[in-house]
């Protein structure tokens, strides 16, 4: 997570009229463990708290009179559900870390965007209202340039450092790794494998003589030894030698970022929870990412982080087979494969597109903000919001439901229209508006056109 909002922390903190309260949960001993991304967030804050993972956390905030509060874990690990339960701030905003709705009546907003969280479904969802960035909701800190191989020499001699050494040792294996060998690879944690995801990943592999699968390794420890041996012994079983199997070891944050431009594809293979930061990591890499579109936040993210690249067509919403498919072809043909190609295009697009732009992120969520504010200071309950993206100037194709949004832009008024939808008019004088609801679906009204560590993976 701090990776994630470290680059957001330092736009915030340098934001005029801002001040920018971040508060660590721990004990005595993570609190004691200043990495680089830990001081970087220290020294962006205006204050910089360091409290017990215990409810009295929630005076301490109270203390410094915030007035919205953005709670980053929500129900993961580590969590403290009832700091935000005490209503330390006027607002709490669920955003980031926990992928879902909190479902208590505490948390006033949440942030998501309209791929992972479509508005003609999702909204009845949530006990949050909906604040819905442009292009994607999550913000990355990786700068923008990269150290992502482009040249088959560089791909083979970052093979050669960071993969070879981990080869599964069977002496009928021998030559298993050779520059011309498909890598896909899939860095979710081990928790995140489940039965459907790993047929995929294993089909893809069956269907591409030669090729390997690069997963996290589940540890030293003697369950991690047992989940390996039983997932060799699985692999196996489904006809595949298990010397395909490549468990690689958490190194140091800018070796994870080095060693993963080395594969040739990421198989998104969660199928009940996908690829997050680890996606993003891939993508910074110039690896391809394909993922499947699901029916819920947590395995929908991959699609958002595609869309935001430019590179929608490689997230499938059609079906598992069809994902497999598209993971095949883009193989074929070796060091003239698609996937080879897509490497300049994502690049490329790192550049240009708001994946890795964390001003255009902040500034989306600066009038977030603002508009959270304004409808406070009248008195008024909570309402879903949509925030434009300040840099375009035109937005089109995009697709709600049975519905097609179509912009309609005057000098004085933008008029969003969609099937069962109700139209609403506006004034320039805000990058955001309010949505209206009508029969369980969203009219949404925005601007386009507004100017104005240390820790292993």
């Amino acid at each position: 997570m701090g990776r994630l909002t470290q680059g957001l922390m330092e736009v915030h903190g340098h934001t005029s009229g801002f001040q920018l309260v971040c508060a660590s949960f721990g004990n005595d001993h993570d609190h004691a463990k200043e990495g680089v991304v830990r001081s970087k967030v220290r020294a962006a804050a205006n204050v910089f708290l360091e409290l017990p993972a215990t409810a009295s956390a929630a005076r301490d905030i109270h203390h410094c009179d915030p007035f919205i509060l953005v709670d980053l874990m929500g129900h993961t690990t580590g969590r403290i559900i009832s700091v935000p339960g005490q209503k330390p701030a006027p607002i709490i905003i669920n955003y980031l870390g926990y992928p879902g709705t909190v479902g208590g009546p505490f948390v006033d907003y949440a942030i998501v965007d309209r791929i992972v969280t479509p508005p003609d479904t999702s909204p009845s969802n949530w006990s949050e209202k909906l604040i819905y960035l442009p292009w994607t909701y999550q913000t990355n800190a990786l700068p923008l340039h990269s150290k992502a191989c482009l040249t088959e020499k560089c791909i083979w001699d970052e093979r050669v450092r960071s993969v070879i050494p981990f080869v599964f040792s069977i002496e009928d294996q021998g030559g298993l790794i050779t520059p011309n060998s498909t890598l896909f690879c899939n860095y979710n944690k081990v928790d995140k494998l489940d039965p459907e995801g790993l047929t995929l990943m294993l089909n893809v592999m069956r269907r591409v003589p030669g090729s390997l699968l690069i997963l996290l390794s589940a540890g030293n420890g003697e369950k991690g030894r047992k989940f390996e041996h039983r997932l060799r012994e699985e692999v196996a079983l489904r006809g595949i030698h298990p010397g395909r199997l490549i468990l690689q070891p958490r190194v140091a944050y800018e070796d994870h970022l080095q060693r993963v431009s080395a594969y040739d594809v990421i198989l998104d293979g969660g199928l009940l929870y996908g690829s997050h930061t680890t996606a993003t990591d891939a993508l910074w890499g110039g690896v391809p990412l394909v993922t499947l579109e699901g029916a819920s936040m947590h395995v929908r993210v991959g699609s958002s982080l595609l869309n935001a690249l430019g590179l929608r067509d490689l997230a499938v919403s059609t079906g598992v087979k069809d994902m497999e498919d598209l993971a095949v072809q883009l193989v074929e043909g070796g060091k003239q494969s698609l996937a080879y190609k897509l490497r300049r295009r994502i690049l490329q697009n790192s550049l240009e597109w708001p994946l890795f732009d964390t001003q255009r992120t902040a500034q989306a969520l600066r009038f977030s903000y603002e508009a959270v504010r304004d409808i406070y200071g009248e008195e008024m309950t909570p309402q879903h919001l949509i925030v434009g993206d300040y840099h375009s100037s035109t937005v089109s194709g995009v697709r709600g439901g049975s519905g097609r949004w179509e912009m309609a832009k005057s000098q004085q008024a933008m008029t969003v229209k969609g099937e069962g939808m109700i139209s609403m008019r506006m004034s320039w004088a805000r990058p955001y508006e309010f949505a209206l609801l009508q029969k369980n679906k969203l009219a949404l009204s925005f601007h386009s056109d507004y100017y104005g560590d240390s820790e292993n993976v």
